[in-house]
């Protein structure tokens, strides 16, 4: 496989009319060939696997389609806001999304690639945008909790939203009615502290959730705390911890019931690298060194 080196300079205006230089790398797009994308040193690389990484936008935070051919990174404005934009990889075509907002940010795609959801500032309050992966029909949910909804992720039918509101896990239809509520502290008790950085994974049939979470923890004979990847077995009501003690993890990503990616460092502000699990076969690999945020497809 070839990579192309063009590097094109794409002028976009966002809302507020500001100028935005992004720095687009080409990207040959191949079939069915799994890839990961991660955030390292404030721009955004894409790997397939057993190849060296290949530089693709400055950015944060990337989230790739299902089918490999679109990508989505934040940029940060001059007063510290957050804005989504979605390139096409093999075009190099990059564009704000078209919300009407100056805040938004977190993009998670549906599973099978017609949307994108996130959390978006309207109304001095955070709410949950959709748009079309055309980025045309934006439009905002209703806030079926009065604690406000966290960081979101989709149902693996694309049909419904996973959120939580600290208190609350719930599923949220596409025109924003509650379908289903449990209360969470219940479930994974006072030993864990949820923030508004973590988020919940259903598995299909929603038979349970991978999510993030604060835990205390005794390291080199000190206690401190941590952030964990935990699986919630609704069957069992057991909560099981899958990522190893002392390690900080920052980012979750799963790509199907029994493999997920996330990036860990061994305290909070560290230097990352991503590791892939295997919850099924209990293996860990260490997946790439130095990097952050990682999203997966096995489609590009």
């Amino acid at each position: 496989m070839k990579y192309t080196g063009i590097v094109l300079l794409i002028i976009l205006t966002s809302c507020a009319d500001k100028k935005v230089e992004i720095s687009a790398t080409k990207v040959a797009v191949t079939p069915n060939v799994p890839a990961i994308a991660f955030h390292r040193d404030s721009a955004i690389y894409l790997q397939r696997e057993n190849q060296k990484p290949l530089f693709v936008v400055k950015g944060f935070s990337p989230a790739i389609s299902p089918d490999g051919k679109q990508l989505t990174f934040q940029k940060y404005s001059l007063n510290n806001a957050s804005e989504i934009f979605i390139m096409d990889l093999a075009s190099k075509k990059c564009e704000r999304l078209n919300v009407r907002s100056n805040n938004f940010h977190d993009a998670v795609w549906s599973p099978d690639g017609i949307h994108i959801a996130f959390n978006v500032f309207v109304d001095s309050d955070w709410k949950i945008g959709i748009i079309k992966s055309n980025n045309a029909d934006f439009r905002i949910l209703n806030d079926p909790s009065e604690w406000g909804i966290q960081k979101i992720t989709w149902a693996t039918d694309g049909k419904s939203i996973i959120a939580h509101s600290f208190f609350s896990l719930l599923e949220i239809s596409l025109d924003g009615q509650p379908l289903q509520q449990m209360n969470i502290r219940d479930k994974i008790s006072d030993k864990f502290n949820l923030s508004g950085n973590d988020r919940f994974w259903a598995t299909t049939n929603k038979k349970g959730f991978y999510f993030t979470c604060g835990v205390r923890e005794k390291s080199k004979g000190k206690e401190r705390s941590v952030k964990a990847v935990m699986y919630y077995n609704r069957k069992t009501d057991k909560v099981t911890r899958l990522s190893p003690t002392d390690c900080y993890v920052d980012d979750l990503f799963v790509a199907d019931d029994s493999t997920i990616f996330f990036s860990a460092s061994p305290f909070e502000g560290d230097t990352a690298h991503i590791y892939r699990y295997d919850r099924e076969h209990d293996k860990l690999d260490l997946f790439v060194r130095g990097a952050d945020t990682p999203t997966w497809t096995t489609k590009l």
